[in-house]
């Protein structure tokens, strides 16, 4: 039986016309990203916003939790650690699903560093296609390109300047998603180490805003 995910989220509107789950990164909890909500709700119109926090917690940090283990950046590693969360992300969304009685095709990913990998990987094996991906600083494996089940744009947004995880892997990322000809912007933003900008978030406003 999956985990059960707990989580945050912000008033919801009377009417929900689009829903946005944030998905963080390693270390870090849903109180990190949910702050991003106020710069999204001046531009979507009835969106409600989630942030689960993943399943694990660091013992020796405060409020830092972990989707799994990176002991290694290796690809097998990383990839059984994906077809281990997924069941759990699974879980969770159908859960909302279900309490807001949406559609897959409202719902936004936004994901940041290992976030955006499990937002990929899960967003895209799913039949039902969703609303968007934004994937900021973070890329996808290369089994993606056999595991691609929906037409769900993505938006991939790149610190040049990330030395955790450098942009090579959005644009690795991107030139699979090109090479199967699947819908997605790349933004790379020079200057930008492992964080997100104003110049990011305008940008996967501006991709949402054009869907």
């Amino acid at each position: 039986m999956p985990k059960s995910l707990t989580h945050i989220e912000t008033k919801p509107p009377k009417i929900i016309n689009n829903l946005m789950i944030f998905i963080h990164g390693y270390g870090s909890s849903g109180h990190d990203l949910i702050t991003l909500s106020h710069h999204f709700q001046r531009h979507l119109n009835n969106c409600h916003f989630i942030s689960p926090h993943a399943p694990y917690k660091i013992s020796s940090m405060e409020n830092a939790y972990f989707w799994f283990p990176i002991d290694t950046f290796d690809e097998n590693h990383l990839q059984e650690g994906v077809n281990q969360t997924i069941p759990i992300l699974d879980k969770f969304i159908k859960l909302i699903i279900a309490k807001y009685n949406i559609q897959y095709r409202q719902i936004i990913l936004c994901g940041f560093s290992q976030g955006t990998l499990l937002a990929i990987h899960y967003g895209l094996t799913l039949k039902t296609q969703l609303k968007a991906i934004i994937g900021f600083s973070g890329g996808a494996l290369p089994s993606l390109k056999h595991q691609i089940n929906n037409n769900t744009p993505i938006c991939l947004i790149h610190g040049q300047d990330d030395q955790v995880l450098p942009c090579l892997y959005s644009e690795k990322t991107a030139k699979i998603l090109t090479e199967q000809q699947h819908p997605h912007n790349i933004k790379i933003i020079p200057g930008l180490e492992h964080s997100i900008n104003n110049q990011g978030l305008e940008y996967a406003i501006k991709f949402i805003q054009q869907l």
